[in-house]
């Protein structure tokens, strides 16, 4: 009983979510626009560029998903964050304050 307890880990509930090498929920967006085109064009041309759009965005897509498999939710979490640390500062500007968590008394 000296030993410590093993558990296996699954790889199934560490990987990400991918659809045909992409994220999921893009390639799902994707697949609908490039449906839209092919199917509510009804010429040729929609078809072409349907089928275009659908290439070179899944390329895209899974390229981004190769570098972050989560980049859709990085990139809202930063929309979200861009408020607060806005990227204003000049080389000729005063250093930040910072406040002493301890009081001198």
């Amino acid at each position: 009983m000296d030993e410590p307890r093993k558990l296996p880990l699954r790889k199934s509930l560490n990987r990400p979510i991918l659809v045909a090498g992409g994220e999921r929920t893009l390639i799902y967006v994707l697949g609908v626009f490039a449906a839209a085109l092919i199917f509510g064009v009804g010429s040729k041309e929609g078809v072409v560029a349907g089928l275009l759009l659908w290439v070179v965005g899944h390329w895209g897509l899974v390229k981004i998903a190769k570098v972050d498999p989560q980049f859709s939710e990085v990139y809202k979490r930063h929309r979200l964050y861009q408020i607060y640390y806005p990227a204003l500062a000049h080389f000729s500007a005063l250093p930040a304050r910072i406040k002493s968590a301890i009081t001198n008394r």
